[in-house]
C-alpha cells in the first residue's frame, strides 16, 4: 500500500424527517472517521462522501462520481422508505448497513490508480459488523 494524507468520511441526507436518519447515522460518522483515518484504498483518494435518499414517493436513481483533483468518490446510499418504517430501530440500523454495502458497488465503475473497493467494502463491513449494525449478517 502506498500512504497519502487520512482518508475523511462525510455524509448527508435527503430523507423524510419521520426516518430520524440523521439521529440514528451521524453518531456513528465521526466513529467511521476514526476508524478509516490510517486506512488508504488509492492514491488517488482522500475522501469519501455519501448522501443517505429515504423519502417517499421519491424514485431515487443512485449517483455517484470520482474526482481526481479533489481526490473524492461520492456514492448514493439508496433506502426504501416503506420497508425502512416497517422495521424496528435494530432493523433499521441493519437496512442502512446492508444498504450502504449494496450501493457502494457502483464505485466499480470508477478507476482511482490501484483502488482496492474490495478492501474498502470489507473494511465497512468489518465497521459495522464491530459496532453492532451487521450482527446478525454475514
Amino acid at each position: 500500500k502506498t500512504t497519502t494524507s487520512k482518508m475523511r468520511y462525510w455524509n448527508t441526507y435527503h430523507t423524510f424527517h419521520d426516518t430520524f436518519l440523521p439521529e440514528t447515522y451521524d453518531p456513528i460518522v465521526i466513529n467511521i472517521g476514526k476508524y478509516f483515518e490510517d486506512k488508504n484504498y488509492s492514491i488517488e483518494l482522500d475522501e469519501l462522501e455519501t448522501i443517505i435518499n429515504c423519502s417517499p414517493g421519491w424514485d431515487f436513481k443512485q449517483r455517484s462520481s470520482f474526482s481526481r483533483k479533489q481526490k473524492t468518490l461520492f456514492f448514493d446510499i439508496i433506502i426504501d422508505y416503506d420497508y425502512y418504517m416497517s422495521l424496528a430501530d435494530e432493523g433499521r440500523k441493519n437496512c442502512v448497513a446492508l444498504s450502504f454495502l449494496r450501493d457502494i458497488e457502483i464505485l466499480k465503475k470508477f478507476k482511482p490508480k490501484h483502488f482496492n473497493l474490495e478492501e474498502l467494502k470489507s473494511d465497512f463491513n468489518s465497521f459495522f459488523k464491530e459496532i453492532g449494525w451487521l450482527n446478525h449478517y454475514s
